[in-house]
Parts: structure tokens; C-alpha cells; sequence
């Protein structure tokens, strides 16, 4: 290989790239061609010859430079004769420089270099492109390019949005594929399998990718009938569990943006609005005005935002944001100031501009604005208000800020400038605060930049801004989906298989 010289501009020297130094002595030239550093000028004292040659392997070093008056006659340049310096790498075409792995040969201004290929990257202190870049979960499509669940090609599938079922969870991915961990002796996880599962697992058989998820339960002491449902990209509605453990089409159903799991009935919102509704009625909780078993999809009211299906009463935010509930409302739970259960939408009066709504077994919760509401049941502290009075109205709860709420049987959630606040029961530490009381009013979580939240009856799961999913609480089936059973009283970070 070629090696750079540098000749020194001045005394007759000129500079003539990588193939030498040619030195013009008045009208006659003479040439000489050298491939490593130049010597010390003629008539310098300097005892140092010049430097050694650019780029390349060791070359021969330059001549010696001769002795100016009164010095002595300069050493050779470093690489060159008389020195020992090693030249660097330099070339003239691509051809002259090393050959690297998984990479393509540059040569820029004489410096030798590469460029990885397609699929590859150098991540590591190792030289050369040594790291794959597709699957590869740690640097997906680029170097350091983390996921937080898998590496499909050469993009991140990690979470988008997080449900809560009994004792199950699930998530949306960005692709549109459904994950779902816990229990699943009923088929809830909808993986074909009745077998629980202590960490995330794909659900089979949906024909396309789903936009969101949700997962409920109706429960006795001995026996419990869990189901799970998702809406689809393509607008179908698909629900498991019960006993199935395979995702089956929900019939009726159209264009539909949202669904909403209770104890026994579900509903289910179109993209324009129109609200539908199924499955147990002996309180109302359907909606279409009396209390007979809807077994298939009714069409309930229209101008329908939000849908959330409780334990035996349902709640809707219609267009401009008013509130209406229907169903059970032997604790208050529909917020309309008297205990008389409702068989078709009632309006909640006392609150407006309402954004979301949950329903729990016999409590509600709302945020209109960035303010907080809760109302129902109380008798552990659910609503947040600091004691233990129940309330068939809205009860403003002192947490301002709220951007997404959650509730369960008997315990609620709240996000605000992505932290996380709890109360309520705590018996399993489903609360997160790293102990088992009960807890009256908010009380933070150890844990930053929180998106969303799923509560399942005794478990909680977080989704962060980063994709990552922790949850804590109890998990006697895997609901916490770590691999383990053994219970948390802390957020810790799920395990993707």
C-alpha cells in the first residue's frame, strides 16, 4: 500500500499529493520520490528530521536532513529512515484499504474508512460492524435503539394502551397485537389455552390488529366467569374467555371504536357515536329500558364519546360532555342523588365538560376538565375524599391535574403530570405505596412519567411513557407478569418472553 507524504512547502519544495515531493533548483528541476515523512531542511540546526509519512503502513521515513551551518545534521523522520515511528492508513482507492466485516470500504481525502451494511451496526467498542440491527430488541433498526417488548424487523412493538381484567392483564402493542398475562382457567388470556401464564402472551386468532382492550369479571366465592374483549382496527368486536379460550366474533356490531367489560354485560361505542350494549340486565345495566338478558348487541342511544361498563351499572360521556348512568344504584354509584336504580341513560347533574369515565363494582369516578369526581360506595376509601361516606353525588376529590383515571372493586387511580396517586383497599398492596393499609385520599406511587393504568381486582399495572409495564400487587396466578407468583408491593417491571 501507498503511504501519504507531506512535503514542506517552502525551499524549493513542492507539495504533489500521495506520490511524492518534487524540489525545483532555479531553471532545472530534480525529482525525488519518497513514500515516507520528508527529512529536516537543509541549512536548519534542528536535530529532528521531518515528520513520518500520512495514512498506510510504516513507510521508509525521509532522508536526513542535512547539517546547516553551526548545527548538526538532522535524524530521519519519524517512520522514516533513522526513526521508528509506524505510519497511519491512508489509500488511494477503496481497494487499498482493510476489508471489514459486514461493512462496505471507503476512501475519503486519502483516509481509509467504512460504512455499514444494510442491517447492521457498530454498537460495541469492537471495530467493525459486528451488531445486528433487525430483532434485535436492545438496538432495533439503529445502534441503541432499545424496546421495551420486542424488536419486529427493524421497529419497536411495544405497548400502547393497558387493561385490567379479574385477575388478568392485557395490553395493546403497536402493531395492533394483544398481550394478555394472569389467570386463565377460563380461557381469559386467549391464548387456546385454559393454563395461567406468568408473563405476556400474544392472543391467537384475531383476524387483525386491535386499537384497545378490556377485561372483566363476574365473581362469586367458588366460581367466577371472566371474559375479554378488543375492537379492531377493521371496526369487528372479539371477545374470549368463559370457558372459550379462542377469540369469537361478536355479531351486530360495526365500525365500533371502543368496548367496555363489566361483571356480566358489555358495551360497546362506534366510531359515530352509536352505543351498544349486551349481557346481564337484572339491574338495568343495558340500558334499553328494562331488565330482561340481552343476548346479543342492542342499540342503546347515539352521540355516545366514552362508554365504561361497571359491575351492574354503565356509564356514558355523551357529545358535549355531559354524563349519563343507568343500572344498580344501591350505593349511589350512579351519581344522581337518590339510591333508585335507572333502566335506561339518566343525566348525572352537578358535573360537566366531563373527559372520562370509569365505573367499578359500586363506585364511579370522572374528570371533567382536570378536575376529579368520585361517587359511590366508600366504605374502604375508594372515592378519595378522606373518610368513609358514601355519596349519590359527585364528590370533588383533591387532586388537580388529572390526565387518566382507573378504579376497581373497591380502589381507584389517578394521573396527573404523569404520576401516579392510589387509595382505597390495600390488602394485597394493589395501592403500590409498599405496604398493606388502606389509604383515604391520593397518595402518590413511586413511580414517574406514567401514561396510562389497568386495574385488575387486586392488582395494578402501569404503562410508561417509555413502553415499559410494571405492576404490583397480588399474584397468585401471574398477574404481575414477571415470570413469578410471589406478590409486590411495589411497581416491578414486567417480563416479555
Amino acid at each position: 500500500m501507498r503511504t501519504m507524504t507531506k512535503c514542506v512547502v517552502g525551499a524549493g519544495w513542492l507539495i504533489l499529493g500521495s506520490y511524492g515531493c518534487k524540489q525545483v533548483m532555479g531553471w532545472e528541476e530534480a525529482t525525488w520520490w519518497g513514500e515516507g515523512g520528508s527529512g529536516g531542511e537543509a541549512g536548519q540546526s534542528s536535530s529532528s528530521g521531518g515528520a513520518g509519512g500520512m495514512g498506510g503502513d510504516a513507510g521508509a521515513g525521509g532522508m536526513a536532513g542535512m547539517a546547516g551551518a553551526g548545527g548538526i545534521a538532522g535524524m530521519g523522520g519519524a517512520g522514516g529512515m533513522g526513526g521508528g515511528g509506524a505510519g497511519g492508513s491512508g489509500c488511494m482507492t477503496e481497494a487499498d484499504c482493510p476489508a471489514v466485516a459486514n461493512a462496505t470500504r471507503t476512501c475519503t481525502n486519502g483516509v481509509c474508512g467504512f460504512t455499514c451494511n444494510n442491517g447492521f451496526g457498530d454498537c460495541t467498542a469492537a471495530a467493525g460492524c459486528e451488531t445486528v440491527l433487525t430483532n434485535n430488541r436492545n438496538h432495533c433498526g439503529a445502534c441503541g435503539n432499545a424496546c421495551a417488548a420486542y424488536c419486529a424487523g427493524t421497529e419497536c412493538n411495544d405497548p400502547v394502551s393497558i387493561a385490567g381484567g379479574y385477575h388478568h392483564h392485557c395490553a395493546v402493542m403497536t402493531n395492533g397485537d394483544v398481550y394478555c398475562w394472569g389467570r386463565n382457567e377460563k380461557g381469559e388470556l386467549g391464548d387456546g389455552t385454559l393454563g395461567s401464564k406468568p408473563v405476556p402472551t400474544k392472543v391467537k386468532g384475531l383476524p387483525g390488529p386491535a386499537v384497545q382492550v378490556d377485561g372483566g369479571a363476574s365473581a362469586t366465592q367458588n366460581n367466577y366467569t371472566p371474559k375479554t374483549c378488543a375492537a379492531l382496527v377493521n371496526g369487528e368486536v372479539w371477545c374470549w374467555g368463559e370457558g372459550n379460550g379462542t377469540p369469537t366474533k361478536v355479531g351486530g356490531l360495526a365500525n365500533i371504536k371502543e368496548v367496555s367489560v363489566g361483571d356480566a354485560h358489555l358495551c360497546a361505542v362506534s366510531k359515530t357515536g352509536t352505543l351498544y350494549c349486551w349481557g346481564s340486565n337484572s339491574y338495568g345495566q343495558v340500558g334499553d329500558g328494562g331488565t330482561g338478558y340481552a343476548a346479543v348487541p342492542v342499540q342503546i342511544t347515539s352521540n355516545v364519546l366514552h362508554i365504561s361498563a361497571g359491575g351492574k351499572h354503565t356509564c356514558a360521556v355523551v357529545t358535549g360532555g355531559a354524563l349519563q348512568c343507568w343500572g344498580d344504584n344501591g350505593d349511589g354509584q350512579l351519581g344522581i342523588g337518590s339510591f333508585l336504580g335507572k333502566q335506561s341513560p339518566t343525566v348525572v347533574e352537578g358535573i360537566a365538560n366531563v373527559s372520562a369515565v370509569r365505573c367499578a363494582n359500586s363506585h364511579t369516578c370522572a374528570f371533567a376538565g382536570d378536575a376529579l369526581y368520585c361517587w359511590g360506595a366508600n366504605q374502604v376509601g375508594q372515592l378519595g375524599t378522606g373518610n368513609i361516606n358514601s355519596s349519590s353525588v359527585p364528590k370533588a376529590v383533591n387532586l388537580p391535574g388529572v390526565e387518566a383515571i382507573a378504579v376497581s372493586y373497591n380502589f381507584s387511580a389517578a394521573v396527573t403530570d404523569g404520576t401516579l396517586s392510589m387509595w382505597g383497599f390495600n390488602s394485597s398492596g394493589q395501592l403500590g405505596t409498599g405496604m398493606t393499609n388502606t389509604v383515604y385520599s391520593p397518595m402518590a406511587v413511586a413511580l414517574m412519567d406514567v401514561q396510562a393504568i389497568g386495574l385488575a381486582s387486586t392488582s395494578s399495572c402501569a404503562l410508561l411513557k417509555n413502553r415499559e409495564i410494571r405492576c404490583w400487587g397480588a399474584n397468585t396466578y401471574g398477574q404481575l407478569g414477571n415470570g413469578g407468583i410471589q406478590q409486590k408491593l411495589l411497581p416491578t417491571l414486567i417480563s416479555w418472553p
